[in-house]
């Protein structure tokens, strides 16, 4: 083999270390990072187990470690402008700061919380980041964050109304140019209580709401990853959230 050859076989056995060491697991909660999807009963699936369980290759893995390392960067470039940024929890530094309700149905992380941060209405600001793709980063400088990513409006929501702070930050990087986004994002109060509402309709609800679309071939339905349950008629694995006696409890906390 050539120079060129042997490099890519080296490639190849960096990706397949990311791809065998993943660990795959189904979410144990409703997630404000999903709770903005269009499609309810797609959601209601994810929690129940009912879905495919998705797995990645180590190229993706190994960008999905990308985005993180970003996060920092867009915090620090917070901290050069003069804000006080918050990124782990004040009671226990081993944590981020979180958020947990519906009994414990709906759980999430904060990446920060923000004082003093230069153009703000508020005091504090929660500081949520993200890594664009250059089309996707092109699509929030023309539209902003809500109508371009909903559901990263959504989850801002989620974590203002819990931490009751007025305004988030949304911090955007774009991984081609390197470019920055930020948008002051307000909190709407009646928003954010629909969405509570569709949370607990997806944790409580015994069955499956109604689907999005009854044609399978609909985009949004298409790569659904319940697809095969939804449309398919296919029974999902078989598990304790897949069995028809499971029943979510109400008013009593769960574990973290």
């Amino acid at each position: 083999m050539n120079g060129r050859e042997r490099g890519r076989k080296l490639r190849d056995l960096v990706f397949a270390d990311y791809a065998a060491k993943q660990v795959a697991r189904r979410p144990n909660s409703v997630r404000p990072g999903d709770i903005g999807r269009p499609c309810t009963r797609s959601l209601w699936y994810a929690v129940h187990w009912a879905d495919k369980l998705e797995r990645f290759e180590g190229r993706m893995l190994r960008l999905f470690e990308t985005g993180h390392s970003q996060e920092d960067r867009l915090l620090s470039d917070l901290r050069r402008v003069g804000g006080e940024v918050i990124a782990r929890d004040p009671n226990n530094a081993a944590d981020q700061i979180r958020i947990v309700t519906l009994s414990g149905h709906m759980k999430g992380y904060l990446d920060s919380v923000v004082g003093n941060l230069p153009f703000s209405t508020s005091d504090w600001v929660v500081g949520e980041c993200k890594t664009h793709s250059d089309k996707s980063f092109k699509a929030i400088e023309t539209d902003g964050v809500e109508v371009a990513k909903p559901e990263h409006h959504a989850q801002m929501q989620i974590y203002m109304g819990q931490h009751n702070i007025d305004e988030a930050i949304y911090c955007a990087v774009n991984k081609n140019t390197d470019d920055l986004y930020f948008e002051f994002v307000p909190f709407n109060k009646t928003y954010y209580d629909r969405l509570l509402h569709k949370a607990d309709l997806v944790a409580f609800s015994p069955t499956p709401p109604a689907k999005i679309n009854e044609r399978p071939e609909f985009y949004l339905c298409k790569m659904c990853k319940a697809r095969d349950v939804c449309h398919g008629g296919e029974f999902p694995e078989r598990s304790c959230r897949t069995c028809k006696e499971c029943r979510p409890v109400r008013n009593q906390v769960l574990p973290v």
